[in-house]
C-alpha cells in the first residue's frame, strides 16, 4: 500500500464527514449501507494513493509524478479554445496529456473548507 499522507486521509474522509453532519435529516445518509459504501469508496482512493484536493493539479493521473505542464497545444485535442476554467495538461515525464476542469477543483475545495 502507498504511503499517503494525514492530508490525503483527512481530504478524503470529509466527504464522510460533510454527509454526516447535515442539519436536515434528509440530507444525511438514509442507511447504514450507503455510508459503509462511501466508506469503502474512500478507503479504495486512499489505498491507490489518489491525491487529495490541493493535490490534483499538480500530480500526474498516471504515473503519479509532479512534473504536470500546460499543454499548448491540447486545443488541438481536446477542443478549440478550452471552456474557461478548463487547462490542458501533459506530464513531462510520461507524457499523458489531459483536460481538468479547475473550477470543479476550486469550488468543492471551497466546499470542504467551509466545513472546517
Amino acid at each position: 500500500m502507498p504511503v499517503v499522507s494525514d492530508t490525503a486521509y483527512h481530504w478524503h474522509l470529509t466527504l464522510v464527514f460533510e454527509k454526516t453532519i447535515r442539519a436536515n435529516p434528509g440530507d444525511r445518509f438514509q442507511t447504514t449501507v450507503s455510508l459503509l459504501n462511501l466508506l469503502e469508496e474512500v478507503r479504495y482512493v486512499v489505498e491507490r494513493g489518489y491525491p487529495p484536493l490541493e493535490e490534483v493539479a499538480t500530480r500526474c493521473p498516471s504515473c503519479g509524478w509532479q512534473k504536470l505542464e500546460n499543454f499548448p497545444s491540447g486545443h488541438v485535442v481536446f477542443g478549440n479554445p478550452n471552456p474557461s476554467g478548463v487547462v490542458s495538461l501533459i506530464c513531462s515525464y510520461c507524457g499523458f496529456g489531459f483536460v481538468r476542469n479547475m473550477n470543479y477543483i476550486h469550488d468543492n475545495k471551497k466546499r470542504l473548507q467551509s466545513l472546517k
